[in-house]
């Protein structure tokens, strides 16, 4: 829809968007009230006026013709400022039940169609300046209940004219909720030209910078027993993403989270990445359990793709053998200053005390400096010994027993020469990085507060 033509007096036609609030002053304490507060909005061509303009208003009993009821109340000189005015209007004890249409005219041009007024006034929209190609709408009322008002018709749409929804907003800028009353910022439903997604935004009370916070809580900023977020996606690994800051400590950790259960094999339930030195992709943390558990029922519970590192006791724990419904067996793992493979077996000397070792075929592809372990296993009186002859070459050594027929348990211990180890050092004692200095892994240990630990607690309120 678009403007009328200018009048005379030269007003472009203005549209008027008004409410009739429920604002009302009685002239006793048992008098009927019949003053409201009429506010509304005046635009020029769809842009907000500014400025001072003559309004009358007047009440009649038919939407188009009639008979004059009530008026006119001629207000001169109604300040406008971005389209916004007030005014108080009074046609005294005239809402009896019978339906009234309010006129309202600015500088001398009558705005049609007129307002449906019933015993109340309620507050509506009013129509356009006189023009030809404009056609009426239809209205629904806004109903005062004290200084409150509500919407007893059907949707409203805002940008557009036929709402689906009870409010159905298509805007191009956006939806602001401001908060700033609360020393606070405002919240943000926004897109972008093509993108197929929904941004929400929570902005700075000066509207310059983002907001400190957004919180999803409970009443009063409480726990809620439960929040489910639901994404469907077939065409990618990752279902729900949420992209942080991942810098060094706890609480700031760039996180992926998802749920594979179909497509890819390759998906993940849970990615963690951080992309700065110090940064962790995903943090565990339990005060008594475990920080991280990971299930499988024919893959990997956990895997590791670079080193693994632990600052205590790496071990394995399975239900006791001999007691499994109440007992757990635990055994550590051999620690050692470089990366080793270890190989092992039993091996029985010839005739002549000869006995040849073949490893795996990859032996030497992954392996450097190695080191030989025999011991003989003979009950006999005699003392017998043995020794490696050649040692390892085509992945295969030999050893020599000093008589004929014996038992040999062998071991070979080797230093991983791998591509990933040629490729990465395998550090023994380095330092500590500028922001590490000061801190450490178990500050209680040295009689330091936990707050000096590299991974600290994360406050109750961020766990």
């Amino acid at each position: 829809m678009r403007p009328a033509t200018p009048n005379p007096r030269g007003l472009l036609a203005l549209v008027l968007l008004a409410c009739l609030c429920a604002t009302w002053f009685p002239t006793s304490v048992n008098a009927q009230p019949t003053a409201f507060t009429y506010q509304g909005q005046l635009k020029n061509a769809g842009v907000p006026a500014n400025g001072n303009f003559d309004l009358s208003f007047t009440l009649w009993d038919d939407p188009t013709a009639g008979n004059l009821i009530a008026g006119p109340i001629d207000q001169l000189s109604v300040p406008v400022a971005n389209g916004l005015f007030t005014s108080e209007l009074d046609f005294g004890p005239v809402f009896g039940g019978a339906p009234l249409w309010l006129e309202i005219s600015v500088n001398a041009t009558p705005l049609i169609p007129r307002q449906s007024i019933t015993s109340a006034p309620y507050s509506q929209t009013a129509g356009y300046a006189q023009s030809a190609n404009v056609a009426n709408y239809a209205y629904a009322p806004w109903v005062p209940t004290g200084p409150d008002v509500y919407f007893s018709g059907g949707n409203v749409g805002l940008g557009l004219s036929d709402p689906a929804y009870t409010l159905d907003v298509n805007s191009p800028n956006g939806i602001r909720l401001g908060l700033q009353a609360n020393g606070g910022g405002s919240l943000v439903l926004a897109n972008n030209a093509g993108d197929n997604k929904i941004y929400l935004e929570a902005y700075s009370a000066d509207q310059t910078t983002h907001a400190d916070e957004l919180l999803l809580t409970g009443w009063h900023g409480g726990p809620v027993p439960k929040i489910t977020l639901n994404a469907l996606e077939t065409t990618a690994n990752n279902k729900l993403t949420a992209y942080g800051n991942a810098q060094s400590g706890f609480l700031w950790n760039g996180v992926i989270v998802g749920n594979q259960t179909s497509g890819n094999s390759g998906g993940a339930g849970v990615l963690g990445y951080a992309a700065t030195a110090s940064g962790q992709g995903v943090v565990g943390w339990s005060t008594g359990g475990a920080g991280v558990l990971g299930f499988s029922g024919t893959g990997d519970a956990v895997f590791a793709l670079g080193t693994f590192r632990a600052s205590g006791t790496k071990s394995f724990v399975i239900d006791h053998p001999l007691d499994p419904a109440n007992k757990f067996l635990q055994h550590y793992c051999c620690e050692g200053p470089e990366p080793m493979n270890a190989y092992s077996g039993i091996v029985t000397s010839d005739a002549r005390g000869y006995a040849t070792v073949k490893l795996p075929a990859y032996f030497q592809s992954i392996n450097r400096d190695f080191r030989y372990q025999l011991t003989v296993i003979d009950d006999g009186v005699d003392f017998v010994q043995a020794k490696v002859v050649r040692e390892i070459t085509d992945n295969a050594f030999t050893l020599r027993t000093s008589k004929p027929n014996v038992k040999v348990s062998w071991e070979v211990k080797a230093v991983r020469n791998d591509a990933w180890c040629r490729a990465h050092t395998a550090p023994i004692e380095f330092a500590k990085r500028p922001d590490e200095r000061g801190k450490y892994l178990a500050p209680q240990l040295f009689g330091q507060p936990q707050t000096a630990s590299l991974s600290a607690a994360p406050s109750q309120g961020n766990q």
